[in-house]
């Protein structure tokens, strides 16, 4: 995943933990209303994949 200046590897997980909870749709309105939301949007949307792609292939183990 590209780190995006001025968050942390670790912020951009826990954003995309968050956007798991509140649903696709509500992230991308929240998104339009930030300078640069739409590329970050990009990026979990890639991190999110690839996560549900590791976990498929048993890399990740689930907290559920």
């Amino acid at each position: 995943m590209q780190n995006i200046e001025g968050l942390t590897l670790e912020e951009q997980m826990q954003f995309i933990e968050i956007a798991k909870k509140i649903g696709k749709t509500k992230v991308r309105e929240i998104l339009k209303e930030i300078p640069g939301g739409d590329e970050f949007a990009e990026l979990a949307k890639e991190g999110t994949a690839k996560m549900k792609t590791e976990k498929e292939e048993g890399k990740l183990m689930s907290n559920r």
